[in-house]
């Protein structure tokens, strides 16, 4: 079944629109003034770096630069990689480079991905935050003298959590919890 659009078939445009294509690409190359991708890829490849703006040029060869770099790659190509890069690395954000990002942050509007969300590596989810609290609260027991199986049944019983589940937490059986635990001590570890 096609669609009709103003008198013609989605069909038809669909050969209209081929036909153009074809024309134009087999114009000879000094007839032919632009292909239909030359802007995608004029955006994809171009490139500009802190040093193409001459009132950036103070700035060239500083801790800023990459920084700023980044956040351009971001405003060019929508390229974040450059970005999560220097973020996790260890290297200080300089006052310039702060501004930059304040100021890209400010005009992006921030929206979740659709879908299912990933929980956010600083929190945790209810049944990792009571995981969390049984598991802290049996190693407490055990260092008291408590029996394992004792421990695991008082924790458990006490933090609201199934023994089993708590067992499977305590022997490391449960990955969803181990990320959890590994995102976690990378967050509030102190160097």
């Amino acid at each position: 079944m096609t669609k009709k659009v103003r008198g013609k078939s989605s069909n038809n445009i669909r050969l209209l629109m081929k036909a153009a294509a074809f024309t134009r690409w087999h114009e000879p190359d000094d007839a032919r003034v632009s292909s239909p991708d030359e802007a995608a890829f004029r955006k994809a490849f171009t490139c500009y770096l802190i040093t193409d703006y001459a009132w950036l040029a103070d700035l060239v060869g500083t801790d800023a630069e990459p920084w700023i770099n980044a956040v351009e790659a971001i405003d060019q190509r929508g390229d974040k990689k450059e970005l999560l890069e220097l973020l996790t690395s260890e290297r200080p954000i300089p006052r310039p480079a702060r501004l930059v990002l304040t100021d890209m942050l400010a005009r992006y509007q921030l929206k979740p991905r659709r879908g299912r969300q990933q929980i956010a590596a600083y929190m945790l989810t209810r049944r990792d935050a009571a995981l969390r609290k049984a598991h802290a609260h049996y190693k407490e027991l055990r260092r008291s003298g408590a029996k394992c199986g004792d421990a695991i049944e008082r924790a458990a019983e006490q933090h609201q959590v199934m023994p089993e589940t708590l067992k499977a937490c305590i022997e490391g059986k449960i990955p969803g919890y181990r990320a959890t635990e590994k995102r976690l001590r990378a967050i509030t570890e102190i160097r």
